[in-house]
């Protein structure tokens, strides 16, 4: 099914809709996309050189963060504190 097929197959499906429970559950999911989508876009914070931090960015960064964690790719504070010495 095309992209417009299913445009208009949900809209074909909302005007006849008369279950206001399905339309008021079909509203909150609209209502939380965009919500979500807006806040990928969020700046949550700068840089010291001044550039923003974008919700979407950092939380990629976590996850990147944590898969390293995962696989041994890191250093401990004792580790990081041995290496500093030879600076």
């Amino acid at each position: 099914m095309t992209l417009d097929k299913q445009k208009l197959s949900i809209i074909d499906w909302v005007m006849n809709q008369d279950d206001e429970d399905n339309l008021q559950l079909i509203q909150n999911l609209v209502e939380n996309i965009n919500y979500d989508e807006k806040s990928k876009k969020m700046v949550i914070g700068y840089h010291a050189n001044g550039t923003e931090v974008i919700k979407s960015q950092f939380a990629n960064c976590i996850v990147m963060s944590e898969n390293n964690i995962r696989n041994g790719e890191f250093m401990t504070f004792e580790e990081l504190e041995k290496e500093t010495e030879n600076w």
